[in-house]
């Protein structure tokens, strides 16, 4: 309840000991409602079906023919005596093909492009928006189906990535952002395997901790990841170094 100053005055006027508790009551109600009020406008809202809709034409715009290149750069040694490993660099042709499109989820599919026309299954990416669950890696290839909180879901999209074999590889949660012209998403951190690249020639370390961001640009799209590789033990986590990722795709001209 709310009290005007004029009649908190008057009821001062009549009775003191009634004033200070009219008007305790009246603080007290008016810090619940500042409180409520916070805690309402705290929470995600609503997504909007025209940003939805945007969401889901970021998505389904990472479909097409691409020159692919990938970057990987160890950029932060964490422990004594570690050297940073050489940069690696590479290339490829890809074709993204948008296997599923529903209101609520879709899937692209990447296929390398090698030689005179062979074409080899990639790695393929799940999104759903709003996901009840994900995969997260919990150990040494082993995965376990977690639950996602309305917290932690509402008017977000989760993105699951799968190997070659349709093995999963990592999962992220996050919102897409629109504001600025190009729909950037950006995950949660999380934990995911070791990369292929690294697999058989590293065995410092046997997780990657990472944040990933997606964004639609003029040329295609772009994919960067934040990651940190640790040894995972019983007795505790070995940080080793930080890395950075960027995968720039760009459209393809003339592709048969």
């Amino acid at each position: 309840m709310k009290f005007s100053l004029p009649l908190v005055l008057a009821a001062a006027a009549l009775a003191t000991g009634c004033a200070t508790t009219s008007t305790s009551e009246s603080a007290t109600a008016a810090t619940t409602q500042t409180e409520t009020a916070f805690m309402v406008s705290a929470v995600e809202p609503a997504r909007s079906s025209e940003m939805l809709e945007k969401d889901r034409a970021a998505i389904r715009a990472m479909a097409g023919e691409y020159v692919v290149t990938f970057a990987f750069d160890e950029t932060v040694p964490l422990i004594e005596g570690y050297e940073k490993k050489e940069p690696k660099r590479s290339g490829a042709s890809e074709v993204v093909i948008l296997i599923e499109d529903t209101p609520n989820k879709i899937s692209l599919q990447h296929l390398l492009i090698v030689g005179a026309g062979q074409v080899i299954k990639h790695w393929r990416q799940d999104w759903v928006y709003e996901a009840d669950n994900r995969l997260d890696f919990v150990d040494d290839q082993t995965w376990q189906t977690v639950a996602l909180s309305d917290e932690q879901t509402k008017g977000k999209w989760t993105q699951c990535v799968y190997g070659v074999y349709d093995n999963p590889r990592y999962c992220g949660t996050g919102a897409w952002n629109h504001r600025y012209g190009n729909p950037t998403w950006t995950s949660d951190r999380n934990w995911r395997v070791l990369p292929r690249r690294e697999f058989t020639t590293r065995d410092d370390y046997n997780a990657m901790n990472v944040e990933n961001r997606h964004t639609i640009t003029p040329a295609g799209w772009t994919h960067e990841q934040d990651n940190t590789k640790v040894n995972r033990t019983a007795e505790g986590n070995q940080v080793l170094v930080r890395e950075f990722g960027f995968n720039e795709y760009r459209h393809m001209e003339g592709f048969d």
